[in-house]
């Protein structure tokens, strides 16, 4: 258990839920990860033994497990369709972006762990030669775009691949890359 590894989960909330995620916090005087942390492991009971676990309706438990849901979806599609989500960060539009964060499958994909990726040069040393001229960091003057390149595995074959980026805002952009 030591070394286990363990996931982080990120979930976007209503103004509603968040109100009633911090109510309930206050209330039963637990941080909100904790009442999280719960209501997941609520949710994951409730999976192993349906019939032993009940959920009040609408109750933080309840929105906790409708979220670990939609989140086990949504990682079942990620896994299903092989594509890798990236996020970025513009720090100066004349530089190359800077990778933050792939999404958990990105070792299962592209065969390297996900913190070799976060090594720009790690990455950039994958990308096939001929294709690294063309900086794939650099924004571009538009708000979306995509680039095709050759992505070299561990076992030394070159995958097609595509990556397709958007600029959120002025610092952050978010990506997917497929193998195709």
């Amino acid at each position: 258990m030591k070394n286990e590894r363990k996931s982080q989960v990120s979930v976007g909330l209503t103004k509603d839920e968040k109100s009633l995620l911090l109510k309930t916090s206050f209330k039963q005087n637990r941080s909100v990860s904790q009442v999280m942390r719960f209501a997941v492991k609520n949710y994951l009971d409730k999976i192993s033994a349906p019939h032993a676990s009940h959920l009040e309706a609408n109750s933080v438990e309840d929105t906790f497990s409708r979220l670990a849901l939609q989140i086990a979806r949504n990682a079942d599609i990620l896994n299903t369709m092989e594509v890798i989500l990236i996020e970025g960060k513009i720090l100066d539009k004349k530089l190359p972006f800077q990778i933050s964060y792939f999404s958990d499958n990105v070792g299962k994909i592209s065969g390297y762990d996900r913190y070799d990726l976060l090594d720009q040069d790690f990455l950039k040393s994958r990308i096939h030669p001929e294709e690294r001229k063309e900086s794939l960091f650099h924004p571009s003057n538009k708000s979306k775009w995509e680039k095709t390149f050759r992505f070299k595995k561990p076992d030394g074959r070159y995958a097609d691949t595509r990556v397709s980026f958007r600029i959120m805002d002025e610092i952050n952009l978010l990506g997917i890359w497929q193998f195709i």
